[in-house]
């Protein structure tokens, strides 16, 4: 549903398999904590921020208590609080964040699973959003360079990631620089 745009009934849908997992399970259990991700997810979509917050800073909480900081659940939450940083215009907080995500991810999954990667173009985002131009330039070359070498060049990641830093570079009047 999220993939789809439909994020309210995603929203309904998230809610419900938490409180079922909450009734079946308990609130530490990784299927609860899964649902609580999405439902945050699901919020910050829906441009519900504070509640987002809530329900991402819970999930992560418990899933560092629970999982373990480099757990790739855990470190996935932390890529989603990212996107929540940069929304906020808390840039230098994003880019310190994603440098530890994708450091972590990195570490724990290798360079070049999509996880990865997609936090590779979230930490360019940050350094573009923060003004750290250049940095942000290499770090999408690289996950662009992951990402099509990895799956693709058609492959939709690698598209997204050339989409993402070609509407960065367009934002900030570097029109001739796309991949």
């Amino acid at each position: 549903l999220l993939r789809q745009s439909k994020f309210e009934p995603a929203l309904a849908a998230f809610d419900a398999a938490k409180q079922r997992r909450l009734e079946l399970l308990s609130d530490r259990h990784p299927e609860y904590l899964e649902s609580l991700h999405n439902f945050g997810v699901a919020l910050r979509r829906l441009d519900r921020v504070k509640e987002a917050d809530a329900a991402l800073q819970k999930a992560l909480s418990v899933r560092l208590d629970v999982l373990g900081a480099t757990h790739p659940d855990t470190l996935i939450t932390r890529t989603i609080i990212v996107r929540q940083l940069i929304d906020k215009s808390a840039f230098d907080a994003a880019v310190t964040e994603a440098t530890s995500v994708t450091s972590a991810l990195t570490a724990t999954l290798g360079e070049r699973d999509v996880r990865t990667i997609q936090a590779l173009s979230d930490l360019g985002t940050a350094q573009f959003t923060a003004g750290r131009i250049s940095e942000g330039v290499e770090t999408y070359k690289r996950a662009y360079r992951l990402a099509s070498e990895t799956l693709g060049k058609e492959a939709p990641e690698a598209m997204n990631v050339a989409h993402e830093y070609a509407g960065l570079l367009s934002k900030f009047g570097r029109y001739g620089e796309a991949l």
